[in-house]
């Protein structure tokens, strides 16, 4: 640390060196950082007000929380027949009968590839369903009979 030639003599003003820049400063120009470096005043910086902030505890649980109800109607059902069912048929025999509820609409494979689509008369039986209208082309055992959606209420 060198003197500045030509500064005259200030009575309790010595010279420092500054932390950040290493200028040689008078210290009367001069402030501690709350880092603890003593620099210059036009380079001090103030400590940034976020660093004061605490967190707050916040408490996210859900008061009398319920779980999921099941879904009511997951569609579409698929099943099978049991049976082949001829030209005019009206009662299908089926794999299963899950699902199948009076008043809704399904669908039923034909031999030739195409989806009859029709709605459901009256309550399952154990071994089948009664269909709202008879069947136009026959559909053979193993062809698929989907159930789309319940009726509604």
């Amino acid at each position: 640390m060198g003197r500045k030639r030509g500064v005259q003599y200030k009575p309790g003003s010595f010279f420092r060196t500054d932390d950040r820049t290493g200028f040689v400063t008078r210290a009367g120009d001069t402030k501690e950082e709350w880092t603890g470096m003593i620099v210059d005043r036009k380079v001090w910086e103030a400590r940034q007000p976020q660093d004061f902030v605490r967190g707050v505890a916040d408490d996210q649980t859900v008061p009398q929380a319920r779980p999921d109800p099941p879904p009511a109607f997951v569609g579409p059902i698929f099943t099978q027949l049991l049976r082949a069912a001829g030209v005019g048929a009206t009662f299908l025999y089926l794999d299963s009968t899950y699902g199948f509820t009076a008043g809704g609409t399904l669908g039923v494979m034909m031999d030739n590839g195409e989806l009859f689509n029709t709605t459901q008369s009256g309550n399952p039986a154990s071994d089948g369903i009664t269909i709202a209208a008879p069947l136009p082309l026959p559909a053979a055992q193993g062809n698929q009979v989907q159930a789309y959606e319940a009726p509604g209420p």
